[in-house]
């Protein structure tokens, strides 16, 4: 016979398997993992609404080069805007971008004209930040024309107005580093003499003559 003392120990035993069954047939929720929550940091203002926004580096660029635009084309600048001038010519952001515009290929013929008047601006922009001498950014607008004169994108593109109008840019790349900066002109020694580039730069240097 099982004693009492036995007995109660099966009891307590069986007392436990069914309440660990119970426990398991239970929906057991997790503690929510909450994200980390992340905090956009802009340069300026004009980065800000990009990041913001669907706006494209041309669109960004645009913006601010039509500023400098309306600053630099005053007969007579005050202090004030002389200085905001300074800035902008030594702007390293400004510079990038303009670098971006200049080198980012269209494919849409129809976006051709409105593309063409913003990397004009963008050219003109660095022409007029090379040609300040004391310009604390001019080695950064003379790796930009370098950069954009020398990079084989031509190939990329198909439809031929458009390729005609990237290879003017490199055309006028180079017409800006012969007259403010020729020494940079040196870095085309290195090219294959029957690259496309080459090519296309010797004949830059005909019209030039």
């Amino acid at each position: 016979m099982i004693s009492k003392k036995n007995l109660l120990w099966v009891i307590l035993i069986i007392s436990s398997l069914i309440l660990f069954k119970c426990f398991l047939k239970k929906d057991i929720s997790l503690p929510t993992v909450l994200e980390p929550k992340t905090e956009m940091i802009s340069i300026d203002s004009h980065e800000q609404r990009a990041t913001q926004s669907p706006q494209s580096v041309e669109q960004v660029a645009m913006a601010e080069l039509e500023d400098f635009k309306n600053i630099h084309s005053k007969v007579l600048l005050n202090a004030e805007e002389k200085k905001r001038l300074q800035e902008e010519l030594s702007n390293s952001d400004l510079i990038r971008r303009s670098y971006l515009l200049l080198t980012n290929l269209i494919s849409d013929v129809r976006e051709l004209n409105k593309n063409e008047h913003a990397r004009l601006l963008a050219l003109d922009y660095l022409e007029k930040s090379v040609a300040w001498p004391e310009n604390p950014a001019r080695k950064e607008a003379l790796e930009s024309l370098k950069n954009i004169m020398l990079l084989d994108n031509l190939s990329y593109i198909d439809d031929m107005s458009i390729r005609k109008s990237y290879a003017g840019d490199k055309m006028e790349a180079y017409g800006i580093l012969k007259q403010y900066s020729p020494e940079e002109l040196e870095v085309l020694g290195s090219l294959p003499e029957d690259g496309r580039i080459r090519r296309l730069l010797k004949y830059a240097e005909n019209l030039s003559q």
